[in-house]
This record gives C-alpha cells, sequence and structure tokens, in this order.
C-alpha cells in the first residue's frame, strides 16, 4: 500500500531508530550487509534517505545515512497504513476476539524477546494451550 517492499521499511525504521552505517543497519534488519547496501543505495537514490560524512571527519566520503523529509513521510504513511489494517481487523473480528488476539500477540512478544519468561516457567497470563505446546 505505501510502495515499499518489507525490507526497505525495516531499513527506514532502523535508521530511524539511529543506525547510520550499512551494517548496523544489517544488524539490526537481519538483512546481508550487502543487501542492506543495495537496499539504502536504493532509498537513496528515491530520496528517502540521505547520506552524511561522520562528524570525526566532515570532509571525508559520506559512508553514514539519515532519514530525509521524505523518509519521515515515507514512515508515517506505513505507520498510518498499520493503524488503519489493524482497526479494520479489529472491526471484523469484534471486541472478545481483539481481546483474545491481543493478549495472545503480548505473549508471543514476551516469549520471542524473554523466551519463556519466568525461569523457565511458563508466563502466568499464558493461555493454557501455550503453555501445553511448552511442557
Amino acid at each position: 500500500m505505501t510502495g515499499m517492499r518489507a525490507g526497505e521499511l525495516q531499513v527506514l525504521v532502523a535508521v530511524e531508530d539511529g543506525a547510520e552505517h550499512p551494517r548496523a543497519i544489517a544488524a539490526l534488519t537481519g538483512q546481508l550487509p550487502e543487501a542492506a547496501e543495495v537496499t539504502v543505495k536504493a532509498l537513496v537514490a528515491r530520496g528517502l534517505l540521505g547520506r552524511h560524512a561522520h562528524p570525526a571527519d566532515p570532509s571525508g566520503e559520506p559512508g553514514l545515512v539519515h532519514v530525509t523529509p521524505m523518509g519521515t513521510a515515507a514512515l508515517e504513511q506505513a505507520e498510518a497504513v498499520q493503524i488503519r489494517v489493524v482497526d479494520a481487523l479489529a472491526r471484523t473480528i469484534g471486541v472478545e476476539r481483539t481481546k483474545d488476539l491481543s493478549r495472545n500477540l503480548t505473549v508471543l512478544a514476551d516469549v520471542l524477546e524473554h523466551g519463556n519468561g519466568l525461569g523457565g516457567q511458563p508466563h502466568p497470563d499464558r493461555p493454557t494451550h501455550l503453555r501445553t505446546i511448552e511442557a
């Protein structure tokens, strides 16, 4: 809907979050450094990223990147699309199923971020069927 591939959006978000070098971008996005560099070049060519030199060597080669105003607008557009999609999903499945989905996504995020949460013990808020899967 935004005209950007998922990898391009990931790179923009990584740069917005402070990654300035393609290697740092690759580390944050899980891309190979070469793929991140290709994506960076494409985003620079489209005006969504700009290049600049390292502050310690301002006259040096512009090897670092930053989000341009057009890039910021693209990120805002992508966020707006995500909000509209989530809103449409919530209206489609109803309040109770939306609450269930939200709880399950919270648990999934916790599992992905922290393993199973409490020193190897299933998280107490985790639905029973997810506790069984862990056992």
